[in-house]
């Protein structure tokens, strides 16, 4: 560490925190390593990131970005900053700018969970959830939000900080925590519209042909990390011999783990199941349309 950081060097974090990580875990790691002191020899600031993977519409130069350091310190974190967002929004402190970031996906993440609970409530009514959610979308304040599969590196675990973080503090937190249980669950739910599906068809298991299309956390995106999708798949094994995937972001150097196939053998199956969609899906799915297509959430 004494290599790399130097006197007067500023130094920014940009991971998803709890509040306090930075200033009461980073610094002392980084003054211990370099035997220098924060605010006296070097400074540290935090700007956390908000890309979203597979948005193209808020890549990193179109969104606002928080950029947290001391005051006299500001102007020279801006001439960095400005040349990657469109907005930056200033602040000096720097727990409240970790806080935001990790409000940010737990509101998303309970959010989501709402949604796949009322869309399980509709299906097993019966009641058209996309039309529900249609007509609940002509109020003026309120938001919609897709039922899904959430994974990735963020959401399923970033509750888990400021829950954590509030224990910490004596306080029993009831919400941050609620659609984790929800989400995580979907895997089951699942894994039963698939088979339920299955059945209504009178496949024989043993010798049915089943492909997932998409195992990747999210659509268009090449990350498997915390992908309930790939859980769902892992599940559906146990369940039929002749069980293969096909996801064209994922390294084909994985086709044995995962039992991917090649576009050319997309047409050798049964039954298909989407599970992430990609956007290139949307001419396979074309191709393949005389045949039974699970699509959980369409």
């Amino acid at each position: 560490m004494k290599k790399i950081i130097k006197k007067d060097d500023i130094i920014f974090f940009e991971s998803t925190v709890y509040p306090g990580v930075t200033e009461k875990i980073c610094v002392p790691i980084i003054e211990k390593g370099s035997n220098l002191k924060n605010n006296k020899d070097f400074f540290v600031g935090y700007s956390p990131e908000r890309i979203n993977p597979g948005d193209k519409n808020h890549s990193i130069e179109k969104i606002n970005k928080i950029v947290a350091i001391k005051k006299d310190k500001l102007q020279k974190a801006k001439m960095v900053y400005k040349n990657l967002a469109k907005k930056l929004i200033f602040t000096d402190k720097i727990q409240e700018a970790e806080a935001s970031k990790v409000i940010e996906n737990i509101q998303r993440d309970l959010n989501i969970g709402l949604m796949n609970e009322i869309y399980q409530v509709c299906l097993k009514s019966n009641i058209n959830f996309k039309s529900v959610v249609e007509l609940a979308g002509s109020k003026w304040n309120f938001v919609k939000y897709n039922p899904g599969l959430v994974g990735g590196h963020c959401l399923p675990v970033d509750p888990y900080y400021f829950s954590w973080f509030a224990k910490k503090l004596k306080l029993d937190t009831k919400i941050i925590l609620a659609g984790r249980k929800t989400n995580n669950d979907m895997v089951k739910f699942s894994k039963k519209i698939i088979l339920k599906k299955i059945k209504q068809h009178g496949f024989n298991p043993k010798k049915l042909r089943v492909l997932i299309l998409g195992l990747t956390y999210k659509k268009n995106v090449a990350d498997l990390r915390n992908s309930l999708s790939l859980k769902v798949f892992e599940t559906l094994k146990k369940k039929f011999k002749k069980l293969c995937s096909y996801d064209p972001m994922i390294d084909q150097n994985l086709n044995k783990k995962y039992s991917l196939i090649k576009k050319k053998e997309i047409n050798n199956f049964d039954v298909y199941v989407v599970l992430t969609k990609h956007d290139s899906f949307k001419s396979i799915l074309k191709l393949i349309n005389k045949k039974i297509i699970i699509d959980i959430f369409s």
